[in-house]
């Protein structure tokens, strides 16, 4: 490259800032509504930041008054459109920025207005077409989840006004409307953000005089680009990890300033609509992370695509896994090795296109074009359109902060290191495979899988001090996200002191086997259900259909009021026209015996095609971990058969190609062996015990008087599912008119555990 070539450092003296994350600010792409007085300083700060793309939207034409201060403009551009002559104007001060400008009409052409800011992480709105109009662009970034930023100027005040939206606050944080409320009803429930992008034309908005504008009060200058420096300054201190007050008031004949943050208002119509809009009891909806595109290569799944080739060069690779892989700064990284032979990668010409959006590997980020709720460390779930879709191994990112590190390597182990947020290529291939191979074996006996597999990405990834470890995020279609331990029995462990009626423990207590009665702790207490099941004897269990109780409508929880009262009441009214015409004293057992056959089902049914569902050795070389348990099972929404789904296959292995860790081997015994493992553990972890699975018993959340009560759910849930490992007959079928109310339990349980464990 000769001395001519070489790219000038525009932006070392930024660069040099503390704490500014120069790299996510120029990665933004940023829609300026209004090319005005405040418009065309920001776009001018915008193009000096050195963002990526910005557009300029405007149908106004030059008129000499505004030369004072809209400073892009010169005498040549009076008369002519502000969009055109502000692109001109730009030029002479664009760095690296793509600048695209449209003359037209904001109100008449929203549509427009929607189309651009899809392709941005934030909106500076500069137009003074009055409350409306800022209520509409405000929901629109709610809607898509961006940061909205405006302001103004007049006589000698600056106001600038921000609101960022932020991933790990409820519904996002604050917003606009927040703080201000016009007064047409009607006029803003058409702009709510459930309806927001669907509009082509806003030009139905009240027609407002701006009390507080140029013509009025008069402006100069000054006044325009402090309130449009401080608007700017608002949105770029989000990438240094900073919070600032929503509102800020500047005053330059006094240089008196005064500022304040905007609480959430409950009653904010752009907040409860968005909210209503986006909640979903089936997926997480309380943490959310934005995605943006980087580069890689998409590999599309079709069937045939993975194969399993046992051949020895594959055997080899599954072989060195089982020791740590040493890299350059010799910190010992241990990678996912499930104990079989790896599979294989062929492309196939020919196939079935990707939706535009999965085309391209996403990945966790602080802005982007697509948000996505958290689901777990690594994995995320997807809403688009009408379809949601899981990635896993996306990234780590938890929340904001200055550096992203989307793969931390974590020691997990004295001297062991992993690297967090990742598939593998190993891992992704065998999830792939291992889904269909399930969802073929579930087929006859009409279960279905959680995951429907679409492809991985392999990403490349820029700086990447550990490049020779292949990071891979696998995509899926999903159905779900809400787990059987976690979410559905921790929420109904919650709801029992409100939705359980006439509740008395001494009745109880007379269904107890006297073998339940033990010595815990120094004092005479009910066994747990896993504790009853792993006595060598034989699990004698509680016979909870002997007992009688009723239910009603429950009491919300005070942390999901906010959210879900609307919907809480809309199901407690169902429930109520259900349980004053029938009698319902058995529902939550038959719930619970139901739970715990289609469980059953599914494991033997995975096991009676030599499947594992995933047993080998991580964290602890003496135990091998089991993912046989109820975390791996998702909540099937109604309108399908079952109420449950098995999800997570990436360890996933069959008897052929299967070898023993200790003596790289093969060794059906051990095989065997670990499919009975996998049998016991999943009835332990229904029984609310830990034990190796990772999935926490949810016995701490009880009242007192309600243990026993759970305890005899859980064994309920037990016994139903050995009858179904046993491939026993169901003795307890729901009656379809029973199956509706059992669902309506389920979505209210979902809500009640909603924040506990996101």
């Amino acid at each position: 490259m000769t001395s001519s070539q070489i790219i000038p450092d525009y932006f070392s003296r930024q660069i040099a800032i503390p704490d500014l994350n120069n790299n996510l600010l120029q990665q933004s792409n940023a829609l300026v509504l209004g090319i005005g007085g405040l418009g065309s300083t920001v776009s001018m700060d915008l193009c000096r930041l050195g963002v990526n793309r910005v557009y300029l939207l405007d149908v106004d034409f030059v008129d000499p008054t505004n030369l004072n201060r809209q400073i892009l403009y010169s005498k040549l551009d009076i008369a002519k459109p502000k969009a055109i002559s502000a692109l001109r104007g730009l030029e002479q001060h664009n760095l690296q920025t793509e600048i695209l400008a449209f003359n037209c009409d904001a109100l008449l052409n929203w549509s427009t207005v929607v189309r651009l800011a899809r392709q941005c992480n934030v909106v500076f709105n500069c137009i003074d077409f009055g409350e409306y109009f800022d209520f509409a662009v405000s929901s629109l970034c709610k809607s898509l989840r961006i940061h909205y930023l405006t302001g103004s100027s007049y006589g000698h005040t600056a106001i600038s006004e921000s609101f960022p939206y932020s991933p790990i606050l409820p519904n996002g944080g604050v917003c606009w409307g927040c703080n201000n409320s016009p007064q047409n009803l009607g006029v803003l429930l058409q702009l709510a953000p459930s309806s927001i992008q669907s509009l082509s034309s806003i030009a139905f908005i009240p027609k407002e005089d701006v009390i507080y504008g140029a013509q009025n009060t008069g402006s100069s200058v000054l006044p325009c680009s402090i309130a449009s420096h401080l608007i700017v300054t608002s949105w770029a201190n989000s990438f240094c990890n900073y919070t600032l007050p929503n509102w800020a008031n500047f005053n330059l004949s006094t240089f008196e300033s005064f500022s304040f943050p905007v609480e959430q208002n409950l009653e904010c119509i752009i907040c409860t609509s968005s909210l209503e809009s986006q909640c979903s009891a089936y997926y997480n909806t309380n943490n959310s992370i934005p995605l943006s595109h980087i580069n890689g290569i998409t590999f599309p799944f079709i069937l045939g695509a993975i194969q399993n080739p046992l051949e020895p060069l594959f055997y080899q690779n599954a072989f060195a896994r089982l020791t740590p892989h040493k890299l350059a700064d010799s910190k010992p990284i241990s990678l996912p090795a499930p104990p079989s032979c790896d599979f294989v990668y062929n492309h196939i010409e020919g196939i079935q296109p990707l939706p535009s959006f999965l085309s391209k590997p996403l990945i966790k980020s602080q802005c982007g074009e697509y948000v996505a709720y958290f689901s777990g460390r690594r994995s995320v779930v997807l809403l688009y359109g009408d379809k949601l879709y899981r990635l896993k191994g996306c990234g780590n990112i938890l929340q904001f902060s200055k550096e992203i590190h989307n793969f931390p390597i974590e020691e997990t182990c004295p001297e062991q290191f992993e690297i967090r947020g990742s598939m593998f290529q190993h891992t992704a291939m065998r999830e792939l495979y291992m889904t269909q191979l399930v969802s073929d074996c579930l087929k006859p006996q009409g279960f279905i899988t959680g995951n429907i597999p679409l492809g991985m990405w392999e990403y490349d990834l820029e700086n990447d001090k550990n490049a020779e470890i292949k990071k891979y995020c696998a995509f899926y279609e999903t159905i779900g996200d809400k787990r059987l331990s976690t979410h559905l029995l921790t929420g109904i462990t919650l709801l029992l002191p409100n939705l359980v009626k006439d509740f008395s423990n001494e009745d109880l207590l007379k269904c107890i086997p006297e073998e339940r009665n033990k010595m815990i702790d120094g004092k005479m207490g009910i066994q747990p259900t896993w504790s009853a099941y792993s006595e060598s004897q034989g699990f004698v269990s509680i016979d909870i259909f002997a007992f009688n109780y009723t239910l009603q409508p429950p009491t919300i929880p005070t942390i999901c009021r906010d959210k879900w009262e609307s919907k809480w009441q809309d199901l407690c009214i169902k429930l109520n026209q259900f349980i004053t015409t029938d009698s319902n004293g058995n529902l939550l057992s038959l719930l619970y015996w139901n739970l715990g056959f289609e469980v059953g089902i599914i494991l033997t049914s995975i096991h009676a095609k030599q499947i594992n569902w995933g047993t080998f050795f991580d964290h602890n070389p003496c135990e091998p971990h089991c993912n046989s348990h109820p975390n791996n099972l998702i909540i099937l929404p109604p309108g399908y058969s079952r109420f449950l789904a098995p999800v997570d296959f990436d360890l996933s292995f069959t008897r052929e190609g299967f070898f023993s860790p200790y003596t790289k081997e093969l060794d059906d015994d051990l095989f065997d062996s670990w499919i009975d493992m996998e049998t016991s553990e999943m009835a332990r972890a229904l029984g609310g015990e830990t034990v190796n699975t990772g999935v926490s018993t949810s016995e701490h959340l009880l009242q007192k008087d309600y243990s026993i009560l759970e305890i005899a759910l859980r064994d309920t849930i037990v016994l139903g599912y050995l009858a179904g490992i046993n491939c026993k007959e169901n003795i307890r079928p729901i009656p379809p008119y029973i199956k509706d109310v059992l669902h309506i339990i389920i979505e209210l349980a979902l809500i009640a555990s909603d924040r506990l464990n996101t």
